[in-house]
């Protein structure tokens, strides 16, 4: 409860994106390790505690919210079509190392997640572990 309060405290972006993990790491844990007898009590404490973590942020969110109702940037309108400014090949071959990394113009640096996204296959692959953490740790 604190820490999401924290988390959206310190800055909402990072707050939405805990949020949305939370949700996601709750149903995985639910499927894999809570029994059903007492799924309906922890998903009430679940969403109490998230409401409350939310409720103390709003001190903070909701006068953020109504000051940036002020600002030039309310009249935008969110784009309807998904549109990609670059060709997603060039994006891909970004992604290989050892790449000269740009500055201030060009594609972005994406060598850092190389790793993680290699070691990701013999991970799923690996029999010693077993299947719940392979699904979990595959998301988080």
């Amino acid at each position: 409860m604190f820490a999401l309060a924290l988390a959206l405290f310190s800055n909402y972006y990072i707050g939405l994106f805990v949020c949305i993990f939370a949700v996601i790491a709750y149903l995985c844990l639910c499927v894999f390790y809570v029994p059903l007898k007492s799924l309906p009590v922890r998903t009430l404490a679940m969403i109490c505690t998230s409401l409350l973590g939310g409720g103390l942020a709003a001190v903070l969110l909701l006068p953020t919210y109504f000051a940036l109702q002020l600002t030039y940037s309310v009249n935008n309108v969110f784009p309807t079509a998904v549109t990609f400014y670059e060709n997603w090949r060039m994006l891909f071959a970004n992604l290989i190392s050892y790449q000269e990394p740009t500055s201030k113009e060009g594609l972005p640096n994406l060598a850092c997640g190389v790793l993680s996204l290699v070691l990701m296959g013999p991970f799923c692959a690996r029999q010693r572990f077993a299947y719940e953490k392979r699904s979990l740790g595959s998301w988080s």
